[in-house]
């Protein structure tokens, strides 16, 4: 699913019955068409500078400017989809001079413009088969959505890794949108399950009663984990493995790391590294007001996912009784993740 500014890849398995299991996913908040419009627009203004020396797109092209040729080459990406060439007015305002050129790209241009896009998209593809070890030779189908996998390219590079004949079969952007519609109904009526759902209520426009939705079994994306103290340093200790079924329900047991504590601080990061800088933060839950005591007092936590996808935390000092629970957003902790992977990246020297 590559749409405008995400991408989603998701490995599905569906039972005879109808029965869906994400059996895991993986993706980018920060890829999407957005990024292939933005290659072509610098491949746009390299151009146009040749005939310009003196114009500076960078320096002199205003907020207005900017956006008229985004447009302009968002566009171009659509006519490339289809043919192998096209030309297009370009035109730059500099202190009131009009600066005009007519700008031909091809699709060899934009390919290779675009190719680091495009491996990006391969490996988020390949980290979900090589994770749960499956071969292409066990991929049924492959389906397309969001607008952006219309382009030759993404749907050449599919073919190209899995062997198989990659071709759209539903309009990428309905496809979307049905699964919205679907995803409505299932929270309007409070079902979860592939039963006929009642439409009695819904409004004046509902589908025909009795109309089968479809029952979806999620997993977790990636490894929820704790911080804890091992020796002289912190580590990431795993709860909820990657690929875990939700809803799901798990307590583990810590202890008090010092003499005297009297709060206990559990942050939680999602990934799958041991040292806590490499992950992604999630939030934190505090227990305050614990009576002093030895070190060793035992810490019960609690890690409640719902079918929804919501994490709940609860810490608990089984001495006191004293407790606190937090509901943590894992969703919105994933657009960090970018940049998380970016730090573990500058981490490495080559000698």
């Amino acid at each position: 699913d590559l749409g405008g500014g995400t991408l989603d890849v998701t490995l599905l398995r569906i039972d005879a019955d109808g029965t869906m299991h994400l059996e895991g996913h993986d993706g980018e908040s920060t890829l999407g068409g957005l990024d292939w419009d933005r290659q072509l627009l610098s491949l746009a203004v390299e151009k146009f500078e040749v005939d310009y020396p003196h114009v500076s797109f960078e320096r002199d092209a205003d907020d207005r400017a900017q956006a008229v040729w985004l447009r302009q080459c968002r566009e171009m990406k659509k006519t490339l989809s289809n043919q192998p060439t096209k030309k297009e007015q370009f035109e730059l305002r500099v202190r009131d001079e009009p600066f005009r050129k007519k700008i031909e790209l091809n699709q060899a241009e934009f390919l290779e413009r675009c190719g680091g896009l495009l491996r990006r998209c391969e490996q988020t593809v390949e980290s979900v088969m090589r994770h749960h070890n499956m071969k292409w030779s066990q991929i049924d189908d492959i389906l397309l959505a969001g607008g952006s996998t219309r382009m030759p390219m993404v749907r050449e590079m599919l073919s190209k890794i899995s062997g198989k004949d990659v071709r759209p079969q539903l309009e990428p952007d309905h496809c979307i949108a049905a699964g919205a519609a679907f995803r409505g109904l299932m929270l309007q009526s409070g079902q979860k399950s592939s039963k006929p759902l009642e439409t009695s209520n819904i409004g004046p426009k509902e589908p025909s009663a009795g109309l089968a939705l479809p029952s979806v079994r999620d997993t977790t994306a990636r490894d929820l984990r704790v911080k804890v103290r091992m020796g002289d340093s912190d580590i990431c200790d795993p709860v909820v493995r990657r690929g875990t079924a939700t809803p799901h329900r798990r307590e583990v047991e810590y202890e008090t790391q010092r003499d005297g504590q009297q709060s206990i601080l559990v942050e939680v990061f999602e990934g799958e590294d041991e040292l806590p800088q490499y992950n992604t933060p999630v939030g934190e839950v505090r227990v305050v007001n614990i009576p002093p005591g030895p070190k060793g007092q035992p810490v019960r936590l609690t890690f409640n996912i719902s079918d929804a996808g919501r994490l709940e935390v609860e810490v608990l000092h089984k001495g006191s009784g004293a407790s606190a629970k937090s509901q943590l957003d894992v969703a919105n902790a994933s657009v960090a993740d970018l940049d998380v992977r970016g730090a573990h990246l500058r981490a490495i020297t080559v000698e």
